[in-house]
């Protein structure tokens, strides 16, 4: 069962209790006193810090019990009985003596020292009991008091903060006895409470079940963490309602069970004549003494005939200060006015709304104000609702939601608050667009109502919040200099915000992801730089929120971000940074798998300045990463721990020298990143992988024929994708390019000049986005010497010099690329086979050399090693004697050296080359091992090849052929 409740919940859980006369228990902290005026902790601390200075450097600035013994008890007690002598009564505790008053509410437990819960009761004729119990060494609570008021911590400063350790350990059992008594029997409702630092809290988690259930209410989305781990998903009955303020919750709950808004503001000369009717008559000597009140109430029926609706017309409150004269001279109006506020309090837009005509008649800058906010109202509990995931319909309600607030405007054309909600509104409806198109649409028309809602209150906080979030989503799909403008008026935004309501996380939060955003669109030191100065900002934050599982996740994704573009030991650093920042993200909520996989990536990237085994043991520690993240993701984030277990895979698949196994985790990441794209299509980083994935299985599969053409299809489509996805992806259309020569490959003629002339399109596209994109030049070289290869005469050697060109460009751009040498010397290699004599001599000693320049710059790969093995042995038939011998020598360490890193990538050279050395045992063995490893030639090549003239005519070489081509048999082996 999901710990997640809504407040239709609590409110059926209420009902149900009213009715078997159990009334719930509220448990009720700090936060439901603010919107009073009072402070709650960590204001009080704050306070504290500006205050006592000089106790700020002795504590903890945000231990406010702490702090306050420290600045001592007769200030602390002077300072915090100023700020609860000028509370004003709020709507959470007016809601909370109404819910008492109606007999959904039985006890009001509170951890705070303000008297609004006893102000609240007495303004609405309520006089519960109230209970101080803190000058007493045991707890207790008379069982015949049906509505109480306990103060658990005093009702003076100095018990609630200076005397708090002072109670003896028989209070503490007695309370928990009490509070055990009352989980029994009675729902329960926290609100405004955090528990942290406080022995109720303590007391709370030790309680086995609440039988009728504990509903902890806060405006966060996600429980904090003390609460999850010690209330929620332990079976004890406790559940968790986001959402709300304490205001608004206890508002909406009185509005949902039909008993808001109070008669004291619906009905307030009713209220007040009933008060009058408890004055006794005023005492004179030797007289009966005279009522004094019956002229008062009198007056109070009159008022009530005039401004009050009938008793039977279930009106709610007005709240309207209009004259008695502007009454008498426009009853319909002021009745207009009454009751819109009355339901507009009540949550009846409609009914207010039903009031228009009264307006249109005679134009009211009251009733007008309340019309409008109608509208809003409406318009923001239709979009509230669309969201709603269990509900339908939810684009047309965000369009009727829009229609709400175009109303309110033409009603009132400089209320910013209908501009702010049809902005968040807009902003809702991009999960519904088609398309990056509609997206951006959408945007855009949302950045123009925030900036009309700013232009009207330059303070909104709420619009300027609104706005650098539009310009932060537009500037990601933005190339770097575009970004960089929306991401910086983005961050001009999000200061603003700041600066009109402070220590706003949200604004915080928005800064460093625009940060990190342009992070993500450079590199090198720049991006170095940006990445920590968003750490910075999240360092910031997180002094508002220190446990945010979110801001803990995201600072970490900016240290990694740093560290990517850092060299060496400079980067090792900054990610042992990330990594305890990933792992206080975990702790703050182990259940949320985006920090266990930007983990993951941010080890990923580690290993690459790695080799060997601590490569290795950062890989292995990442795929735990992605596996934990797999394991608790929801739709959203399980495409991204698909993609980056899958990474780890094909990385691996990279690194590996043994073909067969580096098939079997190329085959495993293709399984993962389909997945993933199954789940999220149109991820341009896991197109891309796909696609590479794809092609390197073609050239480690041995595939041939269909799968080997299905293969190379498959990654073209992925490459194709991926620039589609990406127009500026240069290297994506090279790679399309690169896989439509192989596909030639595997062709004729006509239909393999075709796919020549398609990726000659794409190297030529790929080198117009970007000029000094080496892999464009060198797929293009690779394009004209297999058109080379295909031609003879003049047309194939202009064709093999222009490839030629194309690999000494891509060199000039990146001389240090093994690769590029590499494949040069194959096509080298590949040319030299279609010519003889001196001139075949020339190419492969060329394309030796190539390889042993290749191999000074770093690591080449087994297929080149057996390339510039067989270069040689070519070379070697066109020598004599001592100067064959050497040349042979060094062919087979190249070739073992590449069966070696790869069992079988060289079985065939090697047995040509113990033919050419007169072994025929070697030999015979060599091509045995070609048919086990599934590389033998087909039968042509082997009865063709000058090589093994030498074996032709053996019996074993005979039974050989028999054995591996049955079908081609014509006589008996004799």
């Amino acid at each position: 069962m999901s710990c997640i409740k809504s407040l239709d919940d609590v409110k059926a859980s209420l009902e149900r209790g009213a009715e078997e006369k159990r009334p719930c228990v509220l448990l009720v902290g700090g936060g439901c006193s603010v919107k009073a005026g009072m402070p709650d902790a960590a204001g009080f601390a704050r306070i504290l810090n500006r205050k006592f200075p000089g106790a700020a450097e002795q504590s903890d600035p945000d231990d406010y019990s702490r702090r306050a013994s420290l600045a001592g008890p007769e200030e602390f007690h002077r300072l915090a009985s100023r700020y609860a002598a000028s509370a004003r009564l709020n709507w959470a505790h007016i809601c909370m003596a109404l819910l008492m008053q109606k007999g959904y509410v039985g006890r009001i437990l509170t951890t705070n020292f303000d008297n609004l819960p006893v102000r609240a009761c007495a303004l609405l004729g309520e006089f519960p009991a109230v209970y101080d119990p803190t000058p007493a060494n045991v707890f207790k609570i008379d069982p015949a008091a049906e509505k109480a008021i306990v103060y658990l911590h005093g009702q003076t400063p100095l018990f609630a903060v200076f005397q708090e350790q002072e109670k003896p350990l028989s209070y503490w059992e007695s309370l928990n006895a009490c509070l055990r008594e009352l989980a029994l029997r009675h729902t329960w409702i926290v609100a405004g409470y955090g528990g942290q630092n406080d022995p109720v809290f303590d007391l709370l988690k030790k309680i086995e079940r609440f039988d009728h259930g504990l509903y902890w209410t806060s405006f966060n989305n996600t429980p904090p963490a003390h609460v999850r781990q010690e209330l929620l998903g332990k079976n004890k009955g406790a559940f968790y309602v986001p959402g709300h303020d304490a205001d608004a919750f206890f508002v909406t709950l009185a509005q949902t069970l039909g008993t808001f808004p109070p008669e004291v503001v619906t009905r307030p000369f009713t209220r007040m004549e009933e008060i009058l009717r408890e004055l006794a008559s005023y005492p004179l000597p030797g007289d009966d003494g005279i009522d004094v009140a019956n002229v008062l109430r009198i007056q109070m029926q009159v008022a009530i005939r005039q401004f009050e609706p009938p008793k039977d017309a279930g009106a709610e409150p007005r709240g309207l200060k209009e004259t008695v004269a502007k009454a008498m001279e426009a009853p319909d109006l002021l009745s207009a006015i009454a009751d819109a506020q009355n339901a507009l309090m009540a949550g009846d837009y409609e009914r207010a709304l039903a009031n228009r005509k009264q307006f249109d008649k005679t134009p009211s800058p009251q009733l007008g104000h309340i019309l409008s906010w109608s509208h809003i109202l409406a318009g923001k509990k239709m979009a509230e609702s669309a969201r709603d995931p269990q509900g339908d319909g939810g684009l047309e309600l965000h369009r009727k939601a829009i229609e709400q607030y175009q109303a309110a405007l033409t009603i009132d054309a400089k209320i910013p608050d209908a501009f702010l909600h049809w902005g968040q509104t807009l902003l809702a409806m991009t999960k519904f667009a088609s398309g990056p198109g509609e997206v951006e649409d959408l945007l855009r028309q949302a950045g123009d109502k925030f900036e009309k809602a700013v232009k009207l209150r330059s303070s909104m906080a709420d619009a300027l919040l609104g706005w650098g979030n539009v310009l932060l989503r537009m500037g990601k799909n933005q190339e770097k200099t575009k970004a960089f403008a929306l991401f910086s008026q983005a961050i001009e935004k999000f200061q603003a915000a700041l600066n009109a309501r402070a220590e706003t996380l949200e604004a915080y939060a928005g800064w460093g992801e625009a940060l990190s955003s342009y992070g993500e669109k450079t590199q090198g030191d720049e991006a170095a730089l940006v990445f920590e100065r968003a750490v910075e900002i999240y360092y910031d934050a997180l002094q508002i929120a220190p446990n945010d599982h979110v801001l803990l996740y995201r600072k970490a994704m900016a240290w990694s971000g740093a560290a990517k573009n850092m060299p060496g030991h400079e980067a090792e650093a900054l990610y042992v940074q990330a990594e305890e920042s990933f792992r206080d993200a975990v702790q703050a909520d182990p259940g949320q798998a985006g920090p266990y996989c930007g983990w993951g990536f941010a080890l990923f990237e580690q290993s690459k300045n790695h080799s060997g085994r601590p490569a290795e043991a950062l890989l292995d520690k990442a795929l735990e990463k992605f596996q934990a993240a797999a394991a608790r993701a929801g739709e959203k984030t399980l495409p991204e721990a698909l993609r980056g277990w899958g990474s780890v895979l094909a990385l691996r698949a990279e690194k590996e020298t043994d073909k067969s196994k580096a098939e079997s985790l190329d085959r495993e990441a293709a399984e993962k990143l389909e997945e993933s794209l199954r789940l999220q299509p149109g991820r341009h980083e896991t197109v891309s992988l796909l696609g590479a994935v794809l092609l390197r299985l073609f050239h480690n599969s041995n595939s041939k024929g269909t799968e080997a053409e299905s293969l190379l299809s498959r990654a073209l489509d992925k490459f194709q994708d991926a620039a589609a996805l990406d127009p500026a992806d240069g290297t994506a259309l090279a790679q399309a390019g690169r896989a439509l020569v192989l596909l030639a490959g595997l062709k004729e003629d006509a239909a393999a000049e075709a796919l020549l002339d398609r990726a000659e399109e794409k190297f030529r596209d790929a080198a117009a986005i970007d000029p000094a994109a080496h892999e464009a030049l060198h797929g293009w070289g690779d394009l004209l010497a297999e058109r080379a290869r295909r031609r003879r005469g003049p047309e194939g050697e202009s064709l093999f010099s222009q490839a030629l060109e194309k690999y000494k460009s891509a060199l000039e751009i990146k001389p240090d690329y093994p690769e590029a040498l590499a494949l040069w010397g194959q096509a080298l290699a590949k040319e030299a086979g279609t010519k003889a004599g001196a001139e075949a001599e020339t190419l492969y000693l060329e394309a030796a050399r190539k390889f042993e320049s290749a191999r000074g710059l770093g690591t080449v790969s087994p297929e080149t090693l057996n390339c510039w093995g067989y270069s040689l042995i070519r070379v070697a038939r066109t020598k004599r004697g001592i100067n064959a011998h050497p040349l042979l020598a060094e062919a087979k360490k190249k070739l073992q050296e590449a069966e070696d890193l790869r069992p079988g990538v060289s079985a065939y050279n090697m047995a040509l080359l113990m033919a050419e050395l007169s072994n025929e045992s070697a030999c015979r063995e060599w091509l045995a091992r070609c048919k086990e490893y599934g590389v033998l030639p087909d039968k042509q090549s082997l009865l063709d090849n000058p090589e093994l003239e030498s074996v032709r005519d053996s019996k074993w070489f005979k039974a050989l052929l028999a054995e591996a081509f049955p079908a081609e048999k014509k006589d008996p082996v004799p």
